[in-house]
């Protein structure tokens, strides 16, 4: 049995199929002082708000209010200026972000899936806490808009992963070995979601 702490606060405990869910719960009551100690560790929430620094594309930006005029969101000299009131730079800067993963999502799994002879349904952007994304029997696609905040090349490793999916649902050798042949850097790519991905779940719209 393992357990997994997700943020903001939520505990995961991953079990063998033979083990019963009452012996699971005895296991997390049994490392409870382990499971406070992590979630003290997870990184406090941030807001989108002006003079903070956020990731974009890997690399941090600083959050700047601009002069109020028409044109939304502009990047440039490593800030994200934001044309709006105060009060409404956070939500504007969450609906730009996930329109530019929205955007990138698309560009880069029609270019993916051309290279690698596959097909999928739909892509789905969403707020996913727990998967950066995932692929249905059925085609279709589903990405968390955080991916925009990523590396480039982790944000690539992310949309091969789940084009992979459309030919080898499971994690078997073969899945990998297909992953590998589009995306060589995969495990370095993997290590960085295990070391940064939890910090990507602190950016929030709260005040």
């Amino acid at each position: 049995m393992r357990l997994k702490i997700r943020y903001p606060r939520n505990v995961q405990i991953v079990i063998p199929a033979r083990v019963g869910v009452e012996a699971a719960y005895r296991f997390a009551e049994a490392e409870r002082v382990w499971i406070a100690r992590q979630i003290t560790k997870l990184p406090k929430r941030q807001s989108f708000n002006v003079g903070e620094l956020i990731p974009y594309l890997g690399t941090s930006h600083e959050i700047a209010q601009g002069p109020r005029l028409r044109g939304g969101v502009l990047v440039e000299n490593g800030q994200i200026i934001v044309n709006a009131d105060q009060p409404h730079i956070p939500r504007r800067i969450k609906e730009w972000l996930r329109k530019q993963a929205k955007e990138r999502l698309h560009e880069q799994c029609q270019y993916w899936a051309g290279h690698m002879g596959v097909r999928y349904r739909k892509i789905t952007v969403r707020d996913q806490k727990t998967r950066w994304g995932s692929c249905s029997s059925t085609g279709s696609l589903n990405f968390s808009w955080r991916l925009v905040m990523m590396p480039e090349e982790v944000f690539e490793y992310i949309v091969i992963h789940e084009l992979s999916h459309l030919v080898h649902l499971d994690h078997g050798p073969a899945f990998w070995r297909l992953v590998e042949a589009y995306c060589p850097a995969f495990e370095q790519h993997r290590k960085w979601l295990k070391i940064n991905g939890t910090y990507l779940h602190k950016y929030d719209t709260t005040n």
